[in-house]
């Protein structure tokens, strides 16, 4: 399973952090108003990119795991199954077996479990 704690997730955390340190001085200290709206556009995107990451992770995981459930299956029906092309989902495919995701074999049209 992928986690969702990587590169942009971290970014996210770092870009949080950052925006709260300039938002709440910029409150308490009554109206400095550059560093509060900084601060609060800091806030919004490192928030962004942790939710980003999150949704994209469970949706990763969800169709790795809906290929894994079978032990013989075709790219059309995974693309079927996973809601996605199935360009996409041959690229899925693939990516899963390079990261060890996935054991199997995947000859032209079929991915079969070994």
């Amino acid at each position: 399973m992928r986690s969702a704690f990587n590169g942009f997730s971290c970014l996210g955390f770092m870009f949080i952090l950052g925006g709260s340190v300039l938002t709440i001085p910029g409150i308490m200290f009554n109206g400095d108003i550059i560093a509060t709206w900084i601060g609060a556009g800091e806030l919004v995107i490192g928030i962004i990119l942790v939710i980003e990451e999150v949704i994209f992770t469970r949706r990763w995981n969800r169709m790795v795991g809906i290929i894994r459930n079978h032990n013989e299956i075709t790219l059309q029906e995974a693309a079927a199954k996973t809601g996605t092309t199935p360009d996409k989902a041959r690229s899925l495919i693939y990516e899963a077996l390079s990261l060890g995701e996935l054991s199997g074999r995947f000859d032209g049209e079929i991915y079969s479990q070994s």
